[in-house]
């Protein structure tokens, strides 16, 4: 299984609970500057208004797998979606969804962990960004950040040429473990 595989379950029930356009891999609208060169830079899916076909809603999926876990994907979507947030100077609601077997889930995603470096241990890498135990709002202070997730903002930030925020705010909506899975 893979990312690939959630696209046409997430679309079909965006569809069922929505009566605007739903589009796929949509250029991010803040983040494809004229002239860059290079594959686009997409958000996953986007939900518009049906009045004013205005974008209202944005998803990032990540699938877990029991391979390795490109780390740096997991931060490019957190601020792919954080750059959303004053898009034609409107709030545009924002989900990162992942999922996988729970096993992998937890090993891989949760408790995944990153180098301090030069004898410093390890740090819980995605902990610092989400909260995975309650449903309460999550402050990220960029320049707070341990240095493993500090390189990665810097690393988006170099990459898609745009400044990281100072700080924004995640908030679990909703967690499920069933059947072996967990989104």
């Amino acid at each position: 299984m893979s990312e690939h595989y959630l696209s046409q379950p997430i679309g079909e029930c965006l569809l069922h609970h929505h009566s605007g356009p739903l589009d796929s891999e949509v250029d991010h609208p803040n983040l494809n500057p004229a002239g860059r060169r290079g594959r686009p830079r997409y958000i996953d899916f986007c939900l518009s208004s049906r009045e004013t076909n205005r974008l209202t809603a944005a998803f990032e999926l990540k699938w877990v797998g029991d391979g390795a876990f490109d780390k740096q994907r997991v931060t490019d979507d957190l601020l792919r979606l954080e750059a959303l947030r004053n898009v034609e100077s409107q709030h545009v609601f924002r989900y990162f969804l992942v999922s996988g077997e729970t096993e992998n889930f937890e090993n891989n995603f949760q408790n995944s962990k990153a180098n301090l470096g030069a004898g410093g241990g390890r740090v819980d890498l995605f902990s610092e960004f989400l909260d995975f135990s309650t449903n309460n709002d999550k402050t990220i202070v960029v320049n707070s950040l341990s240095a493993p997730q500090l390189e990665a903002f810097n690393e988006f930030s170099s990459y898609y040429q745009s400044r990281c925020p100072r700080r924004f705010i995640t908030h679990r909506v909703h967690a499920i473990s069933m059947n072996g899975f967990t989104v």
